[in-house]
């Protein structure tokens, strides 16, 4: 379930209203709205590592790692890549756009009804591994290497049978896991006597986890604060980000 963007921009408003500290137009709504969810979307990779080195509890509903878990998995895709055009071993995805992918979790091959995982390698340990007879991929073992040409994820899969053409060629899918970005949000609006009024039709809803609400209002005051030099703003997220931090601590 996301989190609507009008609720959001409502509150933000009220806060902003109640301590006089002047209107945000949807404008400037818009580009904090999409900053902010940035924000609290990239926290959670670097959360994950901390709760994975702590202890968890029985309780999926309480546990700090399943909930983060649960919030990410909202922008989890699997994916087929597709051969690209100039080269039979560079993969790229199909459906979606390069810009949209955040990080590619893992590759796996399918060859007929086997999915195997590919170990992912770095550039620097590429020849040592392609010329070793110990090392060297296997349709057991493939292995791939991933770079970036401006915002294109190139992954290249190396076993026998993709790097030989003298070899037989099995048929072979390559799929990944990825994580995309949340989508654009967008407080819709049209104009009527001078006046900035609701279009839910061309609104955007952030695409976070509904308990990330209070959050995204915070994190979008405390903006406010910072870009359009209101002081009191921050003093208010920060506030109420005190109080929700103790609250999860209770």
């Amino acid at each position: 379930m996301a989190v609507s963007v009008d609720t959001v921009y409502q509150r933000v408003l009220a806060a902003a209203n109640k301590e006089q500290r002047g209107y945000i137009t949807p404008i400037e709504f818009n580009l904090m709205a999409n900053q902010a969810q940035m924000a609290i979307f990239e926290q959670y990779f670097y959360d994950r590592g901390q709760t994975e080195r702590a202890a968890g509890n029985d309780l999926s509903h309480s546990d700090p790692d399943d909930i983060l878990e649960e919030k990410i998995d909202i922008f989890s895709v699997t994916e087929e890549l597709v051969q690209n055009q100039f080269t039979p071993i560079i993969l790229v995805p199909n459906q979606l756009e390069p810009v949209d992918i955040y990080r590619v979790e893992n590759v796996f091959l399918t060859i007929g009804e086997r999915a195997v995982n590919c170990e992912k390698i770095s550039q620097k340990d590429f020849q040592v591994i392609m010329n070793s007879r110990i090392l060297h991929p296997t349709i057991d073992r493939p292995v791939y290497t991933m770079s970036a040409l401006g915002a294109q994820y190139q992954v290249q899969v190396f076993t026998p049978t993709l790097i030989d053409d003298t070899t037989p060629r099995e048929e072979g899918v390559v799929s990944a896991n990825m994580i995309r970005v949340p989508s654009k949000v967008e407080w819709g609006y049209v104009v009527v006597n001078e006046r900035a009024l609701y279009n839910a039709a061309r609104a955007r809803n952030f695409e976070l986890h509904i308990s990330e609400e209070t959050n995204l209002v915070n994190k979008i005051l405390e903006l406010a604060g910072i870009i359009l030099n209101k002081p009191g703003l921050v003093q208010i997220a920060d506030s109420e980000d005190i109080k929700r931090i103790q609250q999860q601590k209770m």
